[in-house]
């Protein structure tokens, strides 16, 4: 029957015997040690305490009347203080005699302390007799009272409480011969009781361990498997014993850390930060106690001294120390690096662009607003938030129109209107508006940005006059141009002039060109002088460094002209800024010269034309250029590679299509045109090696079928569920413990399948899991079997909604309903031994104060009997006292069968 039984029951069934042999030899101590205790009540209560009333009493009557009245009579005290002692003495003797009086008393007890009560009572005359002769000072009667009366009658008394006490210790030497026996009867049946037990528990125990032994090579085998999966781990996988030190650490940890394996085993989890890291935050081994689970970020110590961003998830490892996967972070926070650079630099350009930028809500209430409003209207930033942008409008009307454009189109752009600064001036501005809909997180507002005109305005109005020359001036100039005197001073300029030299807006005739730029070149220079005297200069790629330390490219040219007389007047001076062409052609250049991909341009022949690198394990870039594209190419991929050229010719379609080359290596080729006029005249072929992406495809496919089988054929059940809490994917065994097919499930969620008693604990358990994403959560509950009956599960949830390769929670448990049903029958079994324990002792204590007084009476009649065989009375008294007894026993075993068959 043993053999049947798993691992788990036979070590409950050990316990459960074990704990049964506890309780029983627990229970027969706690009775023995009851009787002991009732010993030595009776010992201390019946017979140590009276005789200690006895002994002060004899006392009280040696010392506190015969002493005193002698010193009385020999005047070592006065009369007063004798008769205070003395009724004292008196006092104590009530005291005592009452106490005495009240405690259990034999037979013989009761007549000796008759007759001391009687002597006692004598006494009070005597001492009152005492009292008088005092009083008369007379020291002759004194001596004859003392001597006559009061010894004797205070020796009768002392001399029956002396027997009185030879009676208790005699009483007492009894009581404790009975409680030696008791003990050395249950000393016996202890050992009895112990021997059998550790006897069963011995041989059942070498049974557990031949058990457990077989357990723990089967449990060695799943560790091989286990450190199998650390060791191939693509994320550094280590164990830590409870001190912090490594036990088992991967290859890919090794890798990260620059440590061989054994160096790392030598080590500690300490020994990866500085001391100063350790002393700003330690390593929280106490809370992962505590928690059970931990997820932090931490920088570790390279073998080579530089540091390694990494996240660490650890949990605790019963009976082992502590397992961890770290997960090398560096890259992403570079990123969040980066964008928290680009989040300051743009809020910085927000704080500090000469254009303001604004946004309100949709009743016009100015919400967000940059300082650099202050410039353009006179008002601060704080003075303008929160008031209506209504205010600012110089012509309400202006406004009406911008808010119908808005609701028409939404957005309003080169918006020109006149607002009123602070001062009460009228300043022209251009405003660009865009409104912004409402969303789950903002409602709907307006964002958009003012730039001041007024200057600008004002320009326009003073070159009016100039209208008709600039007009000539701008309509035929090919690209930005200026006009200078002979002194270099502005006379006019294009618009194109003012933008690209990024001077837009100021008012630059008159003024000196070098004043302008007073960083230009001295070669600019020398161009113009030259120009002044007549020479034309130019230069299609010239380049100078802006005062920001840029590099600006330009092609430039200088013409004279000439006034009606034939002097020259000065100089036209036509520029074009080609930064941005001249890095395009560099930027491509570079690009196509450094692309990790292969690039070659073909023309309509097949030729190779050009091409930014050789193949590798293959011809040598100089070999290539000339040669036929096709031809380079293996068999097998010259079909497909002339088909998408041809096609890409003709149709003017990017074509793509995978080639492997002649070194083994897979490509993935786009064949895009490039055409010249509107005609294709080549195509440009850009090959990426996709090689190892299909390698590393292949090994994920194993990958994916591997865990897909572990998945399968566990014990445990996996399921996912979505924020809807709906079944979107459960493993086979869901079906063999629920009972349910995903296509049985229909629309139903998770929490359709719970036991209501555990409903909001488990609607508390997925909240918690959202509020930790990634962090396991424990679940026990009963749910829903297909059957209609319900079952324990218990296991843990985890939230991997934001992860995009699972996007749902993880639910992984077992089921426990069995374990559940061997609980609760330990449980009630334990609960009716403790009522029937607790029946008993309490039966045995009442009846044994039942049984006191008849014994007590058995005892006394007996020594009565003893001295007179043949009193007839006191013998029915007997064995009216033995009928008695006799009744109060068959009371109790009634009452003890009656219990136990309840």
């Amino acid at each position: 029957m043993l053999s049947r039984l798993n691992a788990p029951k036979k070590l409950y069934l050990l316990l459960v015997v074990t704990s049964a042999s506890i309780i029983g030899i627990g229970v027969y101590g706690g009775l023995e040690m009851k009787k002991m205790y009732h010993y030595t009540q009776t010992l201390y209560v019946d017979r140590v305490f009276p005789l200690q009333q006895l002994t002060r009493s004899r006392d009280s009557y040696s010392y506190g009347i015969l002493v005193t009245a002698q010193r009385i009579m020999s005047r070592d005290i006065s009369y007063i203080e004798g008769l205070k002692i003395i009724g004292e003495a008196e006092k104590k003797i009530a005291e005592d005699w009452k106490g005495y009086m009240q405690t259990y008393l034999t037979p013989q007890e009761k007549h000796f302390a008759q007759q001391w009560f009687v002597l006692m009572q004598r006494s009070t005359a005597t001492l009152q007799k005492l009292k008088v002769v005092l009083k008369k000072d007379d020291s002759v009667a004194t001596q004859t009272f003392i001597t006559g009366e009061l010894h004797p009658a205070m020796g009768r008394i002392i001399n029956k409480i002396n027997q009185l006490i030879a009676l208790q210790v005699q009483i007492g030497g009894e009581v404790y011969n009975d409680s030696k026996q008791t003990y050395q009867r249950a000393q016996l049946k202890f050992l009895f009781l112990i021997i059998s037990s550790l006897t069963f528990a011995v041989a059942f125990s070498y049974y557990l361990i031949q058990t457990v032994r077989d357990l723990i090579k089967n449990l060695k085998k799943s560790k091989d498997k286990y450190y199998s999966l650390i060791a191939h781990a693509n994320d550094p996988v280590f164990l830590l014993n409870k001190s912090g030190s490594f036990i088992e650490v991967n290859e890919c940890m090794c890798q990260l850390l620059g440590y061989t394996e054994e160096e790392l085993l030598t080590m500690g989890l300490s020994d990866l930060f500085t001391a100063e890291q350790l002393q700003r935050t330690p390593l929280q081994l106490e809370l992962l106690e505590k928690n059970k689970t931990l997820l932090l970020e931490k920088k570790w110590l390279k073998k080579d001294g530089t540091t390694a961003d990494v996240e660490i998830n650890t949990r605790v490892f019963e009976g082992i120390g502590y397992l961890a996967i770290a997960r090398d972070i560096s890259n992403r926070l570079r990123t969040d690096q980066v964008l928290r650079e680009s989040e300051r630099k743009y809020r910085n350009i927000f704080e500090n662009v000469q254009d303001a930028f604004f946004q309100t809500d949709l009743d016009g209430v100015i919400i967000e607003l940059s300082p650099s409003i202050t410039r353009h209207l006179g008002y601060t930033q704080q003075e303008l938030i929160g008031s209506y942008a209504a205010d600012l409008y110089a012509n309400p009307k202006d406004r009406e129109y911008a808010l119908e454009i808005l609701g028409e189109t939404g957005e309003l752009k080169d918006y020109q209107v006149s607002f009123k600064s602070k001062s009460g001036d009228a300043i022209f501005v251009v405003l660009n508006v865009r409104l912004i809909p409402c969303s789950d997180e903002l409602p709907g507002h307006f964002d958009g940005s003012l730039r001041n005109i007024t200057e600008k305005k004002r320009i326009e109005n003073e070159l009016a006059e100039h209208k008709q020359l600039l007009d000539i001036f701008i309509e035929h100039s090919p690209a930005s141009l200026a006009m200078f005197d002979t002194n270099m001073k502005y006379i006019a300029t294009s618009n194109k002039w003012m933008i690209e030299n990024d001077i837009l807006g100021q008012n630059l005739v008159g003024k000196n060109h070098y004043e302008i730029f007073p960083d230009l070149p001295q070669h600019f220079k020398d161009g113009h002088k030259r120009s002044l005297q007549g020479a034309i200069e130019k230069n299609e790629e010239d380049s100078f460094i802006n005062p920001d330390g840029t590099l600006e490219w330009i092609r430039w040219e200088n013409r004279p002209w000439y006034k009606e007389s034939g002097k020259i007047g000065g100089i036209i001076m036509l520029t074009e800024v080609i930064t941005e062409r001249k890095n395009a052609t560099e930027l491509f250049k570079q690009q196509f010269e450094n692309s990790p991909d292969t690039i070659l341009i073909v023309n309509r022949d097949l030729k190779i034309e050009s091409m930014n690198r050789g193949v590798p394990g293959g011809r040598a870039f100089e070999e290539i250029i000339g040669m036929d594209c096709i031809e380079i190419l293996p068999k097998e991929s010259q079909g497909i590679s002339r088909r998408s050229i041809m096609r890409c010719l003709e149709t003017g379609v990017t074509q793509e299509s995978e080639i492997r080359l002649g070194n083994g290596s897979l490509v993935r080729a786009r064949f895009v045109p490039i055409a010249f006029h509107g005609e294709i005249s080549r195509v440009m072929i850009i090959a990426t090696d996709i090689t190892e992406q299909r390698i590393a495809e292949e090994k994920q496919k194993k990958s994916e079928e591997k865990h897909r089988a572990l998945i399968e054929n566990i014990s445990d059940t996996i399921i996912l569920i979505n924020k809807q809490y709906e079944i979107t994917y459960q493993s086979p065994s869901f079906v063999r413990s629920a009972g349910f097919s995903l296509e049985e499930l229909g629309d139903k969620t998770v929490l359709d399948f719970i036991h209501p008693a555990d409903l909001q604990k488990c609607k508390d358990d997925l909240q918690k899991a959202a509020l930790v994403p990634g962090i396991p959560q424990n679940i026990n509950y009963q749910i829903l079997h297909k059957e209609g009956h319900y079952i324990w599960i218990e296991g843990t949830i985890t939230n991997l909604i934001e992860n995009d390769s699972v996007n749902a929670y993880i639910v992984i448990y077992r089921d426990i309903t069995q374990r559940k049903g061997d609980e609760q029958r330990l449980r009630l079994a334990y609960e009716r031994s403790k009522k029937q324990l607790e029946f008993i002792t309490d039966l045995i204590w009442k009846q044994s104060h039942i049984l006191r007084g008849p014994l007590a009476n058995l005892k006394g009649l007996s020594l009565i009997i003893e001295q007179d065989p043949g009193d007839i009375t006191t013998l029915r008294y007997f064995m009216t006292e033995l009928d008695a007894m006799d009744g109060v026993l068959r009371k109790m075993a009634e009452d003890a069968a009656k219990n136990v068959i309840d």
